[in-house]
């Protein structure tokens, strides 16, 4: 192992020094996140999170059709609300990748990305993180078709949440360090895409599958539908289904719609509903691949076993300041505790002072059905880009 790191570091070090000094670019940024939290306003516990990010650009062709990028981070970590491990200090390659494009005749193309990049299925709720694969796009007029194969056993559990078997797993993340390999996966998936299919209407679909390479025998697999378009000149809608089983012996849905209404060029309301199924009968609980969390609830639910139903807006003034508000209201399907929930209220602010300095605040609060599921949480934010 410590023979390939010397050589991947020996090429990238030649690459950089074979190009021309003006032919790559660089940049970086560095955020700073205050929030307090807890469950009542007496009891707010501190959450700080630094990071710093450097980024580098290398052009392989003339046209920028071809290129490499990389960017690193380092992140500090104090949470007080953890009983243990409350400091977390991570670095991580967060995306190394190649990219070649090619153009060819009646608007089509075909992009090639390979290494470590973001990757996010069509719900953005089941696979949606950084990995190591090869994504491959084709796209024309008339259709888009994607291909994905990657591996996850590289990635850094610091920085990548993914979803193990709940019965037990083999994984262990091992001791606190600045970079822990994280579960074993091979994620693989496809996509087509039918722009404009009937009045402007889009349709995708996608299939994804998680083999399992840690031992446990848990492959999940989910097979998405996707539509979306406009059904007049101000109002928009998404509507996406995803079907999950695990190892073909299991049945579990997640369903979500949203609903857009652009008032003017700056201030729109999203109308959106999320269905998750849980256990009852024939039906499964669903559950993603990558760890996302669903509510502001101190119990940090994930997309599982609930039905929610939320109301926003936004508006912004030029390029320099944006201002979100929502409300949402909650249900549980989980066998033992089915019905209401709670309500969430949230609200956020965003000023670019100037093309380099952002600064931001939220606020946001939970209320249960259970007193033990209230939470308050408030934010600020600073981000530097040099």
């Amino acid at each position: 192992m410590k023979v390939l790191s010397k050589i991947a570091l020996f090429c990238c070090t030649f690459a950089l020094l074979s190009l021309p000094a003006f032919s790559f670019d660089w940049g970086g940024k560095v955020t700073s996140d205050t929030s307090f939290k807890g469950t009542n306003n007496e009891a707010l516990k501190i959450k700080e999170t630094d990071t710093a990010n450097l980024w580098l650009s290398l052009p392989l062709s003339k046209d920028n059709s071809k290129y490499l990028a990389a960017e690193g981070l380092y992140q500090f970590k104090f949470d007080d609300s953890t009983a243990d491990n409350k400091i977390t200090n991570t670095l991580d390659l967060n995306l190394f990748k190649f990219v070649a494009n090619t153009k060819f005749k009646k608007a089509r193309s075909l992009s090639i990305n390979a290494g470590r990049f973001g990757i996010s299925d069509l719900t953005g709720y089941i696979f949606a993180q950084n990995c190591d694969g090869l994504f491959i796009k084709y796209s024309s007029p008339r259709l888009h078709a994607n291909l994905y194969g990657g591996y996850t056993g590289l990635l850094n559990a610091n920085t990548v949440t993914i979803l193990n078997n709940p019965e037990g797993s083999s994984y262990s993340i091992g001791e606190n360090a600045v970079y822990r390999l994280a579960p074993k996966y091979i994620p693989f998936g496809f996509n087509l895409s039918l722009p404009a299919l009937f009045a402007n209407q889009n349709l995708s679909l996608q299939g994804w599958g998680f083999m399992d390479a840690n031992g446990d025998d848990y492959n999940r697999w989910y097979g998405i539908i996707g539509l979306d378009g406009f059904v007049a000149s101000n109002v928009s809608y998404s509507v996406k289904s995803a079907f999950e089983s695990v190892n073909f012996e299991s049945l579990a849905n997640l369903s979500v719609l949203n609903l857009y209404c652009y008032f003017t060029d700056s201030f729109f309301m999203n109308l959106g509903g999320t269905y998750a199924s849980g256990k009852s009968g024939d039906i499964s609980a669903f559950t993603g691949f990558t760890s996302s969390t669903a509510l502001l609830s101190a119990d940090d639910p994930e997309y599982s076993s609930l039905v929610k139903a939320d109301l926003g807006f936004t508006k912004t003034f030029g390029q320099l300041v944006y201002l979100n508000a929502g409300a949402g209201v909650a249900f549980s399907l989980e066998e033992e505790n089915e019905g209401y929930k709670g309500i969430q209220f949230e609200a956020g602010a965003m000023y670019k002072v100037f093309n380099d300095l952002q600064l931001g605040a939220s606020f946001g609060q939970f209320i249960g059905k259970e007193t033990e599921n209230n939470k308050t949480q408030l934010a600020v934010k600073a981000v530097v880009v040099f």
